[in-house]
């Protein structure tokens, strides 16, 4: 995994979290999901919300850049360029199917 972050059902930095999971049942099977978070846009986020009074809309902003982080925030935009969706799938990927053979 990245920099030596260990598998688990959502990785962290410092200990925000980079990413999500979820699985569910649909009939038979079960569906696992994830996501890795590569970037994301806290001051669109904090406009978008519906926020009953605008003086806490700084607020908000303030606790989401608080509590959740990204690959490019914690690598820097040159190092985090390195990992694209493709290479960041394959090695997710790979990682399953390490489970797999255990």
């Amino acid at each position: 995994m990245l920099r030596g972050w260990p598998a688990a059902s959502s990785a962290e930095s410092k200990p925000l979290p980079l990413s999500g999971t979820g699985a569910g049942e649909i009939g038979d099977c079960i569906v696992f999901v994830g996501n890795l978070i590569l970037g994301f846009d806290y001051d669109t986020m904090s406009k978008v919300l519906k926020i009953p009074d605008e003086k806490f809309r700084d607020k908000i902003k303030k606790t989401i850049e608080d509590n959740l982080s990204t690959i490019r925030r914690e690598l820097g935009v040159t190092e985090s360029d390195q990992w694209d969706e493709q290479t960041l799938n394959n090695m997710m990927a790979e990682e399953f199917r390490k489970r797999e053979d255990q």
